[in-house]
């Protein structure tokens, strides 16, 4: 008997248990290989390729995204010119006021008294009795 048999005989057990151990192991990775590999798989129950999908998704999405921040833009932009139109219709209802509100004519005569006249005359003829 060799020294390699004796020390076999003393760990037999031990070096079966191991090999089961790494059978074991052996079995647990194909397993996961397997697990991984149908995680990978490319197309649904219906045959679509799914990565296919997905990069298409993301680039609808971000198409989508980009036409978003753009109307925000044009509706920030409409806004603002939308305020600078009103305040210069604020600034020419002012300018008219004034104008009507000025007492001479173009030919330099008065005419406060005379629109005054005039309104107190129609008035009058409002107020008359028909």
């Amino acid at each position: 008997m060799s020294v390699m048999d004796n020390i076999e005989e003393k760990y037999q057990d031990e070096i079966t248990a191991l090999k089961a151990e790494v059978g074991l192991k052996d079995k647990q990775n194909a397993e996961l290989r397997e697990r991984l590999n149908k995680s990978w798989e490319r197309e649904d129950a219906q045959g679509h390729d799914l990565l296919r999908l997905t990069v298409t998704i993301a680039d609808l999405k971000e198409e989508k995204a980009k036409e978003f921040f753009a109307c925000a833009k044009l509706i920030g932009e409409k806004k603002e010119e939308i305020a600078t139109l009103k305040a210069e219709m604020e600034r020419l209802r002012e300018v008219l006021k004034r104008i009507r509100d000025w007492p001479y004519d173009i030919m330099g005569d008065c005419v406060y008294d005379a629109r005054k006249e005039a309104q107190a005359a129609l008035k009058e003829a409002a107020n008359e009795p028909m």
